[in-house]
């Protein structure tokens, strides 16, 4: 966001481990097995992807409060974020509420949430474009990077999303007045409540596929070598790997992005 008179602005990530707002946890999400199942692609992929980001931000961990406290102790041995623990319900007007305590408000006019699941990864440069390019509104305005990859068994896949699982929200702040943030509703009806605005870029999200994820097809455009690519700075990385995406992300992921919204014009990209 350009810098303004008298305009401050307070961007937090937000991350679920274990509970799905407006909706009551199941059983194994407090179970230890399916937690360390979910705390895997965590160590491997969200936590080295948010390490890396070049722009400042807060970062909150979303856990329900029953969870195990063997589970709570290796988020805590894990720097960069703050562990937030919610009872049940589970509601975005709860996490609204509860933002004033984990995150400094005190000042802000403007306030960006971003959505990112913990199996999931942003590109190093996710945050800082974002922020670049949001804009002091008077009325909330969801942000959108339709371009990102989604992987799966070693599969990466180009592919544009209008409106994907990593959807911001500008909203300018109110005293007293609880944020709405991105989680205030689900993300494909984002534009029912705000408009949406894309932020064309080579790719930038990472989506990990696997059996408990919603997205059960991998569609797009398939990317012609392996490896995670370099800016999603997800571990363990081999140095071939390194130099291999360095290079090659930066010159064809515009040529990627160009196929993809092809495929999805002619109805190939599932939303």
């Amino acid at each position: 966001m350009r810098a303004a008179a008298g305009v401050r602005v307070r961007h937090v990530v937000i991350t679920r481990l274990n509970l799905a707002l407006d909706f009551a946890a199941g059983r194994e999400r407090l179970d230890v097995r399916w937690l360390e199942a979910r705390l895997a692609p965590f160590e491997r992929f969200c936590h080295p992807s948010m390490r890396a980001q070049r722009a400042p931000h807060d970062w909150l961990v979303l856990v329900d409060a029953d969870t195990p406290a063997a589970i709570r102790a290796r988020l805590d041995a894990l720097p960069g974020f703050a562990t937030v623990a919610l009872a049940q319900p589970h509601t975005a007007q709860a996490l609204g509420a509860a933002l004033p305590a984990h995150v400094d408000l005190q000042g802000a006019t403007h306030l960006i949430t971003t959505r990112l699941d913990s199996d999931d990864a942003l590109g190093d440069r996710y945050l800082e474009i974002l922020q670049r390019h949001a804009r002091p509104v008077s009325v909330p305005e969801f942000l959108n990077v339709p371009v990102g990859y989604r992987t799966h068994a070693g599969r990466h896949f180009a592919c544009v999303d209008p409106a994907n699982a990593f959807l911001s929200l500008v909203e300018p702040l109110h005293g007293g007045v609880p944020a709405r943030t991105a989680y205030c509703v689900a993300h494909p009806l984002a534009a029912t409540v705000a408009p949406v605005r894309q932020l064309w870029t080579r790719p930038l999200w990472l989506q990990v596929i696997h059996e408990d994820n919603e997205v059960s097809a991998l569609t797009g455009i398939r990317r012609p070598w392996g490896g995670v690519p370099h800016h999603f700075r997800a571990q363990p990385r081999s140095a071939r790997a390194t130099a291999r995406d360095g290079a090659r992300d930066l010159v064809r992921s515009a040529g990627y992005a160009r196929r993809a919204l092809a495929t999805a014009s002619r109805g190939g990209e599932s939303r």
